[in-house]
């Protein structure tokens, strides 16, 4: 018995050393130091974090500012950020690439690393104004009151000045407005198509994204004409008379044929951009960043967006920097670097490489295209913010299918915007 007993002891033992053998065998290797990995597991947080040395900064940038050689913009805040690390010896800055939006985009991760972990925390970020308004609501960013000079008076444009502040706070430092506008092919119009007039007399295709799921041209245009959005009491509602007037104008464009069937399908300017630049339509809603970087000067050109006798629109939403640390240790060299990266001899060139317009008359006056400097002048006066998030994420899937009824036909511009209104006025 107790020959069987030691037998079976002697057993088990060995089946456990080959469990141990197993699970280390299925553990993910640990990386072999100065080789690279890729798609490695996240380590997991120390519970006592280390703060990240004073001599190290952090901005995290949009995809569109990438840093590096490739584009001409890259090129430049690459070379402004070595100038600050060359001025600041020992002082290192390190820029992360972050998207908009997913799982690893720039407000999930900052929401993920939370105090928990200091040292990857980013000092700089940038943001357009959705992303300004949901990381003020999550508490990720912090007022920039009393640190550094908000933008004010005659030199900055009124849409950057407003794009800084919410609820009285400073947040943002605006550097560049991304804008949409129309563009026209010049061979197809004897005059420039400044009014629904001569779009309508021209006989050219004109293309719109009337699929867009949040209508934000069409919420632009209604507000441009004077619509609001609001009660007294607060409360979402909408003019149905000036509405009507907007969607006649998309009532008369198809009643003239110059609508296609493949507006319905469009969602973004930058569909309606492409589509233009092959040569399907002769007047569209385009993107100024894709306009600057690819049109032809002999064929295209750009205006504001005619919306009745006396108003046009350019539709923008205003780029800036937002603090996203609280160290006060870290401070000085934050609002020196902020400074740095805000001077208008850097953010002209980078803004007109880029293929954002300005937000003040320093920035433009450092731009070197005289016909960039043109059509700027042309578009600023017209800027109008792009709609609140709340206006594209409520009234949006409300108006599209109104939209879509005008652009389609199954419905008079009346009938469309009264029953728009209704759903909305008692939403």
């Amino acid at each position: 018995m107790r020959k069987y007993l030691m037998l079976l002891l002697l057993a088990f033992g060995l089946a456990l050393s080959g469990c141990d053998r197993l699970m280390n065998f299925l553990q993910t290797p640990t990386p072999t130091p100065g080789v690279q990995t890729t798609d490695s597991p996240a380590q997991p947080v120390q519970s006592t974090p280390t703060p990240r040395s004073p001599d190290e900064l952090i901005i995290w940038i949009d995809p569109i500012f990438a840093s590096d050689t490739e584009t001409p913009g890259g090129q430049l805040l690459q070379e402004r950020i070595a100038a600050f690390e060359e001025l600041h010896p020992g002082i290192t800055v390190n820029m992360r690439i972050k998207t908009r939006s997913g799982p690893s985009g720039l407000l999930e991760t900052l929401s993920n690393i939370g105090t928990a972990a200091p040292n990857l925390n980013p000092d700089l970020i940038t943001l357009n104004p959705e992303l300004l308004h949901m990381a003020y609501i999550r508490g990720l960013i912090y007022s920039m009151d009393g640190i550094y000079e908000a933008p004010s008076g005659p030199d900055w444009y009124s849409f950057a000045v407003d794009s800084a502040w919410i609820e009285n706070s400073f947040l943002s430092l605006p550097f560049g407005a991304e804008a949409q506008a129309f563009v026209y092919r010049r061979d197809r119009y004897t005059t420039i198509p400044n009014g629904w007039s001569e779009i309508l007399n021209g006989a050219a295709p004109l293309l719109f994204p009337s699929a867009d799921p949040e209508a934000v041209f069409t919420i632009a245009m209604y507000q441009a004409a004077g619509g609001q959005l609001r009660a007294e009491e607060n409360a979402l509602q909408i003019d149905r008379t000036t509405l009507t007037d907007i969607l006649s104008l998309y009532s008369s464009a198809r009643s003239a044929g110059l609508l296609p069937t493949s507006v319905l399908e469009m969602v973004s300017s930058t569909e309606t951009w492409t589509a233009f630049h092959e040569g399907r339509a002769g007047i569209a809603l385009a993107p100024y960043t894709a306009f600057s970087h690819e049109y032809n000067p002999e064929t295209e050109a750009m205006i504001p967006i005619p919306v009745n006798s006396t108003t046009s629109l350019t539709i923008a939403e205003t780029w800036g920097w937002a603090v996203a640390t609280e160290d006060s240790t870290r401070q000085p060299l934050v609002m020196e670097l902020l400074g740095w990266l805000s001077a208008p001899e850097f953010v002209g060139p980078w803004t007109e490489a880029v293929g954002l317009l300005p937000v003040s008359r320093p920035v433009l006056e450092n731009w070197a295209d005289t016909s960039d400097i043109s059509l700027a002048n042309l578009l600023i006066p017209s800027i109008r913010a792009i709609p609140e998030l709340e206006f594209l994420e409520t009234v949006g899937p409300i108006l599209q299918p109104a939209v879509q009824s005008v652009v389609e036909g199954s419905k008079p511009a009346d009938l469309a915007a009264q029953d728009a209104a209704l759903e909305i006025n008692t939403h």
